[in-house]
């Protein structure tokens, strides 16, 4: 083989990996957004049930 033949190779081999690595970093960054995503809707919630609870505590005070 020729110089030129192992250097085309090695760029088709490195474009294939590069391209495959960056396949595998988006389905990761996917997961990890529905995660996210699902995490910031359980907080929502708690932070909702706290304020309502706040909220019937103030209002079932006597005024002052």
């Amino acid at each position: 083989m020729s110089d030129h033949a192992i250097l085309g190779w090695l760029l088709v081999v490195s474009i294939a990996i590069g391209t495959s690595g960056l396949l595998v970093l988006g389905l990761v960054l996917g997961g990890m957004l529905r995660e996210c995503q699902r995490l910031t809707r359980a907080v929502a919630g708690l932070v909702y049930q706290e304020s309502e609870k706040t909220r019937a505590v103030i209002n079932a005070q006597p005024p002052a």
